[in-house]
């Protein structure tokens, strides 16, 4: 992903356990986990834990997977969004 036009990317565990790194542009810890909620649905939870900020992302692709809707939300609720997707080929 992008954050403040600088590529970030963060492991993400899947076992329902947060994966740790340190965020490249706060050098505070993250943690990020991830589960499927439908066959065609990722529920993603990024906690930048030291900048006190909870974002959930939930990734809802189409059956042949060329597109895909995100909804954003920031723990605060200041912060909701929705965008939509396709696959670059």
């Amino acid at each position: 992903m992008q954050w403040a036009g600088r590529k970030m990317t963060c492991p993400v565990g899947l076992n329902g356990a947060n994966a740790f790194s340190v965020n490249p542009i706060t050098r505070l810890r993250q943690g990020c986990t991830a589960v499927w909620t439908t066959p065609q649905t990722l529920h993603l939870q990024l906690d930048l834990i030291g900048a006190i900020n909870l974002y959930t992302l939930d990734l809802t692709f189409s059956r042949d997977a060329a597109t895909a809707e995100i909804t954003q939300h920031e723990g605060a609720g200041l912060n909701n969004e929705k965008m939509t997707g396709r696959a670059i080929p």
